[in-house]
């Protein structure tokens, strides 16, 4: 009787300890995942110190110690680095001429910006990526400020031979082949003198080469439509195209890219 007492008690003490580190679990977890939705962080001494070291070793060879797109690599690499301190977001889920949201910045050094010397960082722990992000938004001066809203996009049409078709009527009639090339191949007749808000020389894109700064997918490229890409000659089309004409624009991208046409547009 004393021994089934005994092995009772212990198996309850067992699973009073487990549930309490399961406990200390989720809440860490969902303190984690609070944090990650925060809009405003101010950074505790240590986490600064750690965000520092991040930013210093994976950021600053390009974006320089202090953000502002000096750092010794800077001179080498044909699109210039972001200077955080006084130069817009390209890749944003916000209107044009406001900052971008954590969650952007985030996605960014995440996925990289393909096509520049800007790698994915997804190798980085998540937390380590925060942090970089963090300190990023601290030397732009947005660390105190609650993100802008984002832009909803409504619903896409679906993606089929005659939505291409009227993406390069919409391709046409935006006239993305003054910089982008009637091919979409960055050949366009004003692509020679494109510069960037900095005064210095920027490429258009390629899209034969299926690289997307701000991701491939169609979301991603509908917004780009619709944000702009601030700090570039690439424009905001809100209120000029409408949402349907946003989405049909990014098809005719879509049609262009090698990656899922082999480099040729779809014929209707």
């Amino acid at each position: 009787m004393r021994k089934i007492l005994l092995i009772t008690v212990m198996f309850l003490f067992v699973l009073t300890i487990g549930c309490k580190g399961t406990s200390k679990e989720t809440q860490k977890a969902t303190a984690e995942k609070k944090r990650a939705a925060t809009t405003i962080i101010q950074l505790t001494s240590k986490e600064h110190a750690d965000a520092k070291k991040v930013y210093t070793a994976w950021c600053s060879g390009c974006h320089g110690e202090k953000g502002r797109g000096d750092g010794p690599a800077a001179a080498v690499v044909e699109v210039k680095p972001r200077n955080f301190l006084i130069e817009s977001f390209k890749i944003r889920s916000t209107a044009s001429g406001q900052p971008p949201t954590r969650q952007d910045i985030f996605e960014t050094v995440t996925r990289g910006l393909p096509g520049t010397a800007m790698p994915a960082f997804d190798f980085l722990a998540e937390k380590d990526r925060w942090l970089a992000v963090d300190y990023v938004r601290k030397l732009a001066n947005l660390d105190t400020k609650p993100d802008p809203q984002t832009i909803d996009l409504g619903e896409k049409p679906s993606n089929t031979k005659e939505s291409v078709s009227a993406g390069k009527q919409i391709y046409a009639k935006m006239q993305c082949a003054q910089c982008h090339g009637p091919e979409g191949r960055g050949d366009g007749p004003s692509s020679a003198t494109l510069l960037n808000s900095q005064g210095q020389p920027i490429p258009a894109r390629d899209y034969t080469k299926g690289e997307y700064l701000g991701g491939d997918t169609p979301v991603a490229i509908a917004m780009r439509f619709t944000t702009g890409m601030d700090g570039t000659p690439m424009p905001s089309y809100s209120g000029v195209m409408t949402q349907k004409e946003t989405c049909l624009g990014q098809q005719s991208q879509t049609g262009l890219c090698a990656g899922t046409h082999g480099g040729h547009q779809l014929d209707a």
